[in-house]
C-alpha cells in the first residue's frame, strides 16, 4: 500500500511525467518538420502545421498518388501521430514515418524530425521507439542518425514495395514523453522509501 501511494505521489511531483501530452497539444507548437535527405548537400525540409490533417491519417495504400511527401519520385512517405509502437493515434505522443522505396540502394533517408515553437525554440526527436528495416540494403545502425541532431547524417532502412511491410521509424520528444531514466529513478526511489518504512 505504501509503495502505491509513493508511486502516485512521484507521478504527481515528477515534472517530466506531468508534461506527457499529445504532440499537437504542446504549448506554442507552430510546426513539425521532417528533414529528408535524397542527394544534394543538405536535406529538404517538409513542414507541417501541427493540426494538418495529413498528420492524423495513415494511408492504407502508400504510393505516388497517396503520400505526404516524396524523396525520389519513387520514394513515398507517410507521416502521422502515433503511439510508441507506430500505431496511428491522432492524440499520440510520438511521430511515425513510413516509406516505400523500390531501390536501388537503401531508402528512407530521414535526417531529423523537429518541433518548432512560436517563441523560436526548436527541438529534435530524442528517442526511437519502434522501426522496421527491410532487406540487406537497410541498416538499423543508421537509426542513431535520426536522433543525433545532425542534419548531415541520415537513415538508410532498405528497400520495400510491400504495403504491409513498410520501412518505418517512430520517434519521441523530451517535451512530450517522460524520459525513461526519470521514470526508472522515480520507481527506484519509491521502492527504496517503501522498504525503509517496513
Amino acid at each position: 500500500m505504501i509503495n502505491r501511494l509513493l508511486f502516485l505521489l512521484a507521478l504527481v511531483l515528477t515534472p517530466g511525467l506531468a508534461a506527457a501530452v499529445p504532440i499537437r497539444s504542446l504549448d506554442g507548437l507552430n510546426a513539425v518538420i521532417f528533414y529528408e535527405r535524397t542527394g544534394g548537400s543538405a536535406p529538404s525540409a517538409r513542414s507541417f502545421d501541427p493540426n494538418d490533417d495529413r498528420l492524423i491519417t495513415r494511408f492504407v495504400t502508400l504510393d505516388a498518388a497517396n503520400r505526404d511527401f516524396f524523396g525520389t519520385p519513387t520514394e513515398s512517405y507517410d507521416v502521422f501521430y502515433s503511439d510508441a509502437n507506430g500505431t496511428l493515434n491522432p492524440d499520440g505522443m510520438y511521430l511515425t514515418i513510413e516509406a516505400l522505396y523500390p531501390g536501388p540502394g537503401g531508402g528512407f533517408n530521414i535526417a531529423e524530425v523537429e518541433l518548432v515553437y512560436g517563441n523560436g525554440t526548436r527541438e529534435y526527436a530524442s528517442v526511437v521507439t519502434d522501426y522496421n528495416v527491410v532487406g540487406a540494403e537497410g541498416s538499423a545502425a543508421t537509426l542513431s542518425s535520426l536522433i543525433d541532431g545532425d542534419l548531415q547524417t541520415h537513415t538508410s532502412l532498405g528497400i520495400s514495395t510491400d504495403q504491409s511491410n513498410r520501412l518505418s521509424a517512430t520517434v519521441g520528444f523530451a517535451s512530450s514523453v517522460p524520459e525513461p531514466a526519470a521514470v526508472l529513478s522515480m520507481l527506484s526511489f519509491a521502492g527504496l522509501l517503501g522498504r525503509r518504512r517496513k
